[in-house]
């Protein structure tokens, strides 16, 4: 079982991101001290994210109930002893286009790291 996607702070509609945000008021992209100040705001969001957590909680108990490992996907892309998500693939793309939908260069980047994990608990060997 999955839960769900995490949700990333979002301004006015949900198409427009903080980064999103940052980059047009400040025609540029942030520099690392302002990445990490977003991703830690992401984070932060994500935590605290009422309707998310109640869902994956239903999905837990539902998960416990019947035996079956329920996978974190915020394990993939937050970083939970820095209390970060990222933003940017390894190649400074988006990862998110708005506020939980992935853009292609974030869906091959967390893919890549999703086998390096072995988040699936897959062995092709």
């Amino acid at each position: 079982m999955l839960n769900q996607n995490i949700n990333l702070p979002s301004i006015g509609k949900r198409d427009v991101t903080l980064l999103d945000k940052f980059i047009i008021e400040n025609k540029k992209y942030p520099n690392k001290n302002e990445i990490n100040l977003l991703e830690e705001e992401y984070f932060d969001f994500m935590m605290n994210d009422k309707k998310r957590n109640n869902f994956n909680n239903k999905l837990q108990n539902i998960a416990n109930k019947y035996k079956l490992k329920l996978l974190d996907k915020s394990l993939y892309q937050c970083n939970y002893n820095l209390r970060t998500c990222d933003i940017f693939t390894s190649g400074n793309r988006k990862i998110n286009y708005n506020d939980n939908h992935h853009t292609l260069q974030g869906i091959k980047f967390l893919g890549e790291r999703i086998y390096k994990m072995n988040w699936l608990g897959i062995s092709l060997d």
